[in-house]
């Protein structure tokens, strides 16, 4: 029922789709950018120790807001 009436107001609503488009574009943006950094590995963790991922991950995230 929630959806239902979430995506009706939606479709009528364009602000609200206008605000969305641009949050999503942001998030786009900045995996985008996430990306491009991790290029040389092509974002893949080689690591099989959780903690190292969790690491590599942070890294990945503090590298990122270095740089915005």
């Amino acid at each position: 029922m929630e959806r239902t009436i979430f995506l009706l107001t939606f479709i009528s609503d364009v602000k609200l789709r206008e605000v969305i488009h641009r949050s999503t574009n942001k998030v786009e943006e900045y995996h985008n950018l996430e990306d491009w950094i991790t290029f040389a590995l092509r974002g893949v963790i080689v690591d099989n120790v959780f903690e190292e991922q969790e690491k590599q991950i942070k890294y990945r995230v503090m590298q990122t807001l270095d740089i915005l």
